[in-house]
């Protein structure tokens, strides 16, 4: 089933786009609810340290991408054998379903990870670019739940339009955070290329 196997790759490299981490190869790990990330360790408090400098809210973004891509290299294996299945109409079904509990072990993992960068206090050249990235992620973990829960109904015309959804949602929210940083003076390109927090040459 050439069409699932794309739309599995296309959601997984979403995936990887939260808070502005590149995607790796597959998928993440432990199951929840399909619905938006919840703040754990009381997170969701405002941030009361000092804040952090370029370097050191750089340092966090690549610690995050670190530890999403490997933990979605953990399920590559299962991911593989679950788009072979789901090429074969006797297994579908319950390929499709396993495809659903692997997004939801990634979802979870990006959740936690989400709500630890969330919480941090971003230097104040920073800080727009932050609150756009903390709602782009929110917005996306909603939209990832609504493509957890087309795998499970098997119905391809459903995954397509929830990963199509997903995917529109980390354009919108990828061009309104390069928007920040360009209006705070930094390297747009730069960031789109290696996820480098510069600014600009005068």
């Amino acid at each position: 089933m050439k069409r699932t196997s794309l739309l599995v790759l296309a959601g997984l490299m979403v995936a990887g786009a939260l808070f502005g981490c590149k995607g790796g190869d597959a998928p993440a790990a432990t199951a929840g609810d399909s619905g938006a990330p919840k703040a754990t360790g009381g997170s969701s408090a405002p941030a009361t340290t000092a804040a952090l400098t370029v370097e050191e809210y750089q340092a966090k973004v690549e610690s995050m991408e670190k530890a999403m891509n490997a933990e979605m290299e953990t399920h590559n294996a299962d991911m593989a054998e679950a788009q072979k299945n789901a090429a074969d109409p006797a297994k579908k079904a319950e390929a499709m379903n396993k495809i659903a509990e692997i997004f939801t072990k990634v979802k979870d993992k990006a959740a936690t990870l989400i709500a630890e960068m969330s919480a941090v206090n971003p230097p104040a050249e920073l800080k727009e670019f932050h609150e756009i990235s903390k709602e782009s992620s929110g917005q996306l973990m909603t939209s990832m739940g609504a493509m957890i829960d087309a795998f499970k109904t098997g119905d391809e015309a459903k995954v397509k339009e929830a990963t199509e959804s997903m995917g529109k949602l980390q354009m919108e929210g990828e061009e309104k955070r390069m928007k920040a940083l360009e209006a705070a003076g930094f390297d747009v390109e730069a960031y789109k290329k290696d996820k480098k927090l510069v600014k600009k040459a005068k």
